[in-house]
């Protein structure tokens, strides 16, 4: 007698076995093989020598069967590997339904079992047999779970390894909430203490990326032949990252990358409704001066450009939490958060400084300068108001500065000889 998923006693022919088996070393590389093989898979005996298991498995299954060989040598004691549903390719290119079960029978030797299900499936197809179900389940495109009491891992299907590159057998017996990302853990199993339906959260990929997974939890503790918890975790990442780019898509000026107007009044909005001390925020209005002379000198591709090399610059002057938004044309604004009594000031002179530097196009020079208006919150409990008291101050700026001392607002006769708009 043998127990046809484990080792075959020394004093029986591995040809007096039924079922396939074969003898691999730790990569599945094929060193015997019983006369069964060439009976079920139409391959003569001689032509498995030398050839690794895997080249015969569907594609779908070489990940939980690769998985399976790695954690082989953790199985200590002789134990058995769990039984896999695979599909094995016969030598008429059709794939038979089988399942397999391996045991390490020696150093960098183990001993696979492997039982054609093709009977079987015919006779499920008729009677709904649970082996049918239990391929559905192994090959289903999300990960399927029953978790002990404790929420940790009883058993799982190969979409673990598929989407987190986990071995389902070195999962097995580990909490299901470690699965997750550090920052994550705690929320999840808070999750399952409550029994929670349905929740988003990020788990690691054995290669340390992140996937976002959608958890769904069932209890069925009261249930006699689950008796634990049923999850089931599909992979959002895509749509997440979809969702965000859309979110960035619907918040961002497509031209200089910043906030734009509406995105940038909600986030001012939202301080000002969480900030227990709204008066340390300011914000300044900036407006170019002479930018309308760089659209009619060289075109709206420059004046583009040039508002997109204006953003990154304010961007190095403000620091990483302020908020920096365009709110159309050629004016920006700029709240600093926790700024000191002459932070504005100081924030502005740098910025000022900033922009009246050359900017270069096509070869070219060109100058633009910028008034800047400041208001802080403390005069103006609304977004609304800071940003009208801004704008006013804004303009007191640009009215006391004589044209002569606004780089690029020239009359387009003088640009001609104008040495910051000659060829570089």
């Amino acid at each position: 007698m043998t127990d046809a998923f484990g080792d075959p006693p020394t004093s029986i022919d591995l040809d007096d076995i039924p079922d396939i088996c074969l003898i691999t070393d730790g990569i599945g590389t094929i060193s015997r093989a019983n006369r069964a093989c060439a009976e079920a898979l139409g391959y003569p005996v001689d032509d498995w020598v030398g050839r690794n298991v895997l080249d015969v498995l569907h594609p779908d299954d070489l990940e939980p069967a690769i998985a399976a060989f790695t954690s082989m040598g953790d199985r200590t004691g002789g134990g058995s590997g769990l039984l896999m549903p695979v599909r094995v390719r016969h030598a008429n290119g059709s794939w038979l339904p089988c399942e397999v079960r391996g045991r390490v029978s020696g150093e960098d030797r183990i001993t696979l079992v492997v039982r054609d299900l093709t009977d079987r499936h015919a006779l499920s197809l008729a009677q709904g047999d649970a082996d049918l179900l239990r391929a559905l389940v192994h090959h289903a495109s999300s990960i399927l779970l029953t978790l002990e009491a404790d929420h940790t891992v009883r058993s799982t299907n190969a979409a673990l390894t598929r989407i987190l590159g986990r071995d389902g057998y070195r999962t097995q017996g580990t909490a299901f909430a470690s699965l997750a990302a550090p920052e994550d853990r705690t929320f999840v199993a808070s999750r399952l203490d409550e029994d929670a339906g349905r929740f988003e959260a990020d788990f690691v990929h054995v290669d340390g990326s992140r996937v976002v997974l959608e958890v769904s939890v069932q209890d069925l503790r009261s249930d006699p032949l689950v008796g634990g918890y049923l999850v089931n975790a599909v992979d959002i990442t895509d749509l997440r990252e979809t969702q965000i780019a859309l979110r960035r898509m619907a918040d961002t000026d497509h031209l200089t990358g910043l906030l734009n107007r509406q995105a940038f009044l909600d986030r001012v909005r939202t301080m000002l409704d969480a900030t227990d001390d709204a008066g340390d925020l300011a914000i300044l209005f900036c407006d170019l001066d002479g930018f309308k002379s760089i659209n009619d000198e060289l075109g709206h591709a420059a004046g583009d450009h040039l508002l997109s090399e204006v953003a990154g610059r304010m961007q190095r002057c403000v620091h990483a939490d302020d908020l920096l938004g365009r709110l159309g044309g050629d004016e920006f604004v700029v709240v600093l958060r926790d700024t000191a009594k002459n932070g504005p000031a100081v924030v502005a002179d740098r910025i000022r400084r900033a922009i009246e530097e050359p900017f270069s196009y096509q070869g070219r020079a060109a100058r633009v300068g910028v008034s800047i208006g400041v208001a802080v919150a403390s005069d103006h409990p609304t977004i609304t108001s800071m940003i009208a008291a801004a704008d006013e101050a804004m303009y007191q700026v640009k009215r006391s500065r004589s044209r002569r001392d606004v780089p690029g607002a020239r009359r387009a006769t003088e640009r001609r000889t104008d040495p910051a708009w000659a060829p570089r």
